[in-house]
């Protein structure tokens, strides 16, 4: 049975209706779709500094493609979208996947290889307030993943480095 098969949105957490509704809150509109993953599929995210992969038993369950996935991006056409803007990857990330600055530094990509099949939930990220009290908001749209019950059986981390384009 693969991660997450037993899942299903929008009601994802249904022992706690609250984190259901925090991951809902998440995604544009309010929706996502149930995709398979299959392994070797890479992921990666842009964190913090001294963050491991693992914590607490668990890694994030917050991830983009590596690579194009359906109508998302991959990490080359992010750094290709930076570049022509003339930003940081980390700030051009950080409007386009609604990512606080309470919430992460982004100061490094850390990139993971799924080694078992799971279901994660993919839509486009909503909108977020730049940060608590900003009536300025991150207006996000980037797809995004969410993949709730990683552990070490089911990722591992690829590399670790400096949140920038090559």
């Amino acid at each position: 049975m693969a991660l997450n098969e037993d899942r299903a949105w929008p009601n994802v957490h249904p022992e706690n209706t609250a984190e259901t509704k925090k991951v809902n809150d998440a995604f544009f509109g309010g929706k996502a779709e149930k995709k398979l993953l299959n392994p070797g599929m890479q992921l990666y995210k842009l964190t913090a500094k001294g963050r491991s992969l693992i914590h607490n038993g668990a890694a994030s369950p917050w991830w983009f493609s590596t690579d194009d996935f359906e109508d998302a991006v991959g990490l080359s056409g992010v750094c290709g979208f930076a570049k022509h803007m003339k930003v940081s990857l980390t700030e051009y990330a950080r409007i386009i996947a609604a990512v606080t600055e309470e919430w992460n530094t982004m100061d490094i990509i850390m990139k993971a290889k799924l080694k078992t099949p799971v279901y994660g939930f993919f839509g486009q990220c909503a909108q977020q307030s730049k940060k608590q009290g900003s009536t300025i908001n991150l207006p996000g749209h980037a797809y995004q993943f969410y993949i709730p019950g990683l552990t070490e059986e089911h990722i591992a981390q690829v590399s670790v480095e400096s949140a920038g384009c090559a």
